[in-house]
């Protein structure tokens, strides 16, 4: 569930109501480095509670995005190696949130890698393959629900971030 003003909203998708708990410190340089059996061994994982994974734009633009399909490969081997270790447990994968736009970020703080139209380029081509892994039936659950953040552009909306940052203020 998230706050918006006055009124509560809970993203649902299906038969799921996503009630947003997290856990900040496993990123895709985690992934790509291997050490995220550590981290889920370091948090209480009950037989049931799924299990859900959002990179961060910043994610795929510094990791996936130097080698898209070796990063997006990787990460879903991760996914599969999860859902092997933890088999009472759903693992979802959701998208990571839309690209901001550059002149929406603080520009001493080094938060736009290349232009807006690159990193609109490799989100949208990471959502592309995720959705291709889905089909095809390498990753079980793929939930895009970035329709709500999404300007009409695919950008994010920045009335959602934190003034000139790429962190939603919501949740």
């Amino acid at each position: 569930s998230f706050e918006m003003g006055s009124e509560k909203q809970d993203l649902e998708h299906g038969d799921w109501v996503i009630n947003h708990t997290t856990y900040m410190a496993l990123s895709a340089r985690r992934f790509a480095r291997g050490n995220w059996r550590d981290f889920l061994k370091s948090i209480p994982i009950r037989k049931g509670d799924a299990l859900a994974f959002m990179l961060g734009s910043w994610d795929i633009r510094e990791v996936c995005g130097h080698a898209l399909l070796k990063g997006v490969f990787r990460y879903i081997q991760t996914l599969q190696e999860i859902a092997l270790i933890y088999p009472d447990n759903p693992v979802i994968a959701i998208a990571p949130n839309p690209p901001s736009r550059t002149d929406n970020l603080d520009p001493t703080r080094n938060l736009a890698k290349g232009s807006d139209a690159e990193r609109l380029d490799i989100w949208q081509l990471f959502n592309q393959r995720m959705e291709e892994a889905h089909s095809r039936k390498l990753v079980k659950y793929y939930w895009n629900t970035t329709l709500y953040y999404r300007d009409l552009d695919s950008f994010m909306r920045p009335e959602l971030l934190w003034p000139k940052d790429t962190h939603i203020k919501l949740g």
